[in-house]
């Protein structure tokens, strides 16, 4: 829809490019969630267990 509006000299509701997908058959790309790229290191130091907690 923006890329519609931009180029051209009309402007284009959401509701109508949805509508005229839907009829077309048409599906857009949607992104990925990116998902968290966290990596478990090992620590240089270990705490002491303080509160001697038997897990």
């Amino acid at each position: 829809t923006m890329k519609l509006n931009r180029e051209n000299d009309f402007h284009v509701n959401e509701k109508r490019v949805l509508r005229l997908m839907r009829i077309l058959h048409l599906k857009s790309v949607c992104r990925r969630k990116k998902n968290g790229n966290y990596v478990k290191s090992t620590p240089e130091v270990t705490a002491e267990n303080l509160l001697s907690s038997r897990m």
